[in-house]
């Protein structure tokens, strides 16, 4: 049966009440590997205490290169505004 809220602080009471279970924050240390949260560590990367340390890891070397020629900008301007995120 449909229920009616009397004002807004129940309906923020329900709100949180569903809501909550759904997005839980994990904790690295509490003694469980919440996957895909946590998992294995790497470098600086994944939760040691709770998961473990990675296993069969394989070192890359990656080679990037830009073009910053473009024929409406010049190449010092994309140049500045270029930022990389490789993580």
């Amino acid at each position: 049966s449909l229920k009616r809220m009397s004002d807004s602080t129940e309906v923020l009471d329900w709100l949180v009440d569903a809501v909550e279970p759904i997005w839980q924050s994990t904790v690295c240390g509490d003694g469980d590997c919440n996957e895909p949260y946590e998992f294995p560590a790497y470098g600086r990367f994944g939760c040691r205490p709770d998961c473990g340390v990675a296993k069969d890891l394989a070192q890359v070397l990656l080679q990037i290169k830009a073009d910053f020629r473009d024929d409406f900008a010049s190449p010092l301007a994309l140049q500045g505004a270029a930022s990389w995120n490789l993580c």
